[in-house]
């Protein structure tokens, strides 16, 4: 397919999910339950926290999660957690995008767990403490509706996380972007969570969110 034709497509399967998106928040309400990892300054927190849903929202960025907090702080069905996922609990360097110091706002949607994500630089990072999201999941006292995952290349762990243990059918829909076109080194992961996934009939996560 022509890259014309790719990016086109690509852009497409970004609306559609955007849409499911917004079609399943349409039916949340107190009963339910909402992750939204890597919620940055909380755009999609507020969309989830506004449906009368009980959100949990993780943000490791210190930049970000002042935002989120002023944001989202005041509101009862939200908690908030200072701290990356992934798929153990414990402490890690999170490292910056290279170019923070030019618009730290916009450039703090880059800072990731993984150093050889090719926008972060190897000496800027900040240890943050990170939480295993699959734990977390599989101790909630009722399955997630909701899970928005958009971590900057570790979905890719955390997906594998789910699958492997079936902590994945605890949860009703999920959005994720998955980042292998940005990370060569968790193509192939990647690959095999997408087979996986349409192995298992799994048509309620959707791996082409943003």
């Amino acid at each position: 397919m022509p890259s014309t034709e790719v990016t086109t497509e690509k852009l497409r399967l970004k609306q559609v999910a955007r849409n499911k998106f917004s079609d399943v928040c349409a039916k949340l309400g107190p009963d339910d339950i909402a992750l939204d990892c890597g919620a940055n300054v909380g755009e999609f927190t507020e969309i989830l926290a506004q449906t009368g849903c009980r959100v949990f929202a993780f943000e490791p960025d210190p930049f970000a999660f002042a935002r989120l907090t002023e944001r989202m702080g005041g509101m009862p069905n939200v908690q908030l957690f200072n701290a990356a996922v992934s798929i153990s609990d414990g402490v890690a360097r999170l490292y910056f995008h290279r170019d923070r110091a030019k618009d730290v706002e916009t450039m703090s949607q880059g800072s990731s767990l993984l150093p050889e994500k090719p926008n972060v630089s190897k000496n800027s990072y900040k240890d943050v403490q990170v939480i295993d999201v699959v734990a977390f999941v599989s101790k909630l006292d009722r399955p997630v509706s909701l899970f928005k995952l958009d971590v900057e290349g570790e979905e890719a762990r955390i997906l594998e996380g789910l699958l492997n243990t079936n902590v994945i059918d605890r949860i009703g829909h999920m959005f994720v972007e998955t980042h292998e076109h940005k990370i060569d080194s968790i193509r192939k992961k990647i690959e095999w969570v997408r087979q996986n996934i349409r192995q298992r009939g799994l048509v309620n996560i959707d791996l082409n969110w943003r």
